[in-house]
C-alpha cells in the first residue's frame, strides 16, 4: 500500500522540526521500569529490557503513600534521554523502538529490605563518580535488569516466596564515548542551560503524591520520613521492591 503524503498545512507547523533536536513533551513521559518482568514499559508497550541513557536531572522524594507503596518510602526520580535500545514489539508482533530524540522519567524504588534496589544502586553509582569529579549528567547510563529472589509477607501477613528485579546501573565514562554519544550529550547542555527548559521537568502527579526531598539533609528525611509513616499507620515505612 502506498503511503499517502501528509498535508500541507501540517508539515508547514513543524518546518523547524529535526530528529537532531531533543523534545520535552508537554506531557511527561514516564518509562516505567517494571520490576516484576524486567523490561520497560511505555503505558502498556514493553520496550524490552535493554537500553541506554544519558541523565538530566535527578530527584529524591518521599512517597505519602497509597496501597503499593508505604507513606516515608523513598522513591527517586530520574529524567533522562534514551541514546540506544528501547527495542520491543507491538501487538501485531512488529519491532518499534523508543523515540530516542523525547525526554522520559522513570522512578526508581528499593528493595524491601532497603538494603539494596534500583534506587540505591543508582546513588552509590553516582556518588561514585561524583568522588572522581564527573557529573552524573555527563555519562552513559546502562541500566541491567537484575533478578533476585527472597521471601517476602504477603496482604495477610504470610511468608512466601517472591523473585523481582532491580536495576544496576552501569557507565561509560566521557572519554570512553564516542563522536555521536558525545555529540548528543553536548545537544543535551543546550536543556541543562536553560531555566526554562528544566522547568519542564516535573510531572503534577509525582508532585501530587510525593514529597521533594531535595537540599534536605539525611537526618532531616529521615525525620520526614518516620512522620509520615506514623501520620498514616503509626509504623515506620516499608520498601517495595524495585
Amino acid at each position: 500500500m502506498t503511503k499517502r503524503a501528509r498535508h500541507q498545512f501540517f508539515t508547514e507547523q513543524n518546518t523547524g522540526f529535526t530528529t537532531d533536536s531533543i523534545y520535552i513533551p508537554d506531557s511527561p513521559l514516564l518509562l516505567k521500569n517494571n520490576c516484576k518482568e524486567g523490561c520497560w514499559q511505555l503505558g502498556d508497550t514493553n520496550y524490552g529490557s535493554r537500553l541506554k541513557l544519558v541523565a538530566l536531572k535527578f530527584s529524591r522524594y518521599l512517597h505519602m503513600g497509597n496501597d503499593a507503596i508505604a507513606a516515608g518510602a523513598p522513591i527517586g526520580q530520574l529524567w533522562f534521554c534514551p541514546i540506544d535500545g528501547g527495542v520491543g514489539s507491538d501487538e501485531q508482533g512488529n519491532e518499534i523502538q523508543l523515540a530516542l530524540n523525547l525526554v522520559y522519567y522513570t522512578l526508581l524504588k528499593n528493595s524491601k529490605s532497603g538494603k539494596s534496589g534500583s534506587l540505591l544502586n543508582f546513588g552509590q553509582k553516582a556518588a561514585l563518580l561524583q568522588g572522581q569529579g564527573i557529573d552524573y549528567r555527563e555519562v552513559v547510563w546502562i541500566p541491567k535488569f537484575i533478578k533476585k529472589s527472597g521471601t517476602v509477607t504477603n496482604d495477610i501477613g504470610q511468608a512466601e516466596s517472591a523473585s523481582w528485579y532491580v536495576l544496576d546501573w552501569g557507565v561509560v565514562l566521557p572519554e570512553d564515548q564516542d563522536d555521536s554519544t558525545y555529540e548528543k550529550i553536548g545537544n543535551l547542555i543546550d536543556i541543562l542551560s536553560s531555566a526554562e527548559e528544566m522547568g519542564k521537568l516535573i510531572d503534577p502527579i509525582v508532585e501530587g503524591e510525593c514529597r521533594c526531598v531535595d537540599g534536605l539533609k539525611p537526618q532531616q528525611i529521615a525525620q520526614l520520613a518516620n512522620s509520615m509513616a506514623t501520620a498514616v499507620n503509626g509504623s515506620t515505612p516499608a520498601l517495595t521492591p524495585g
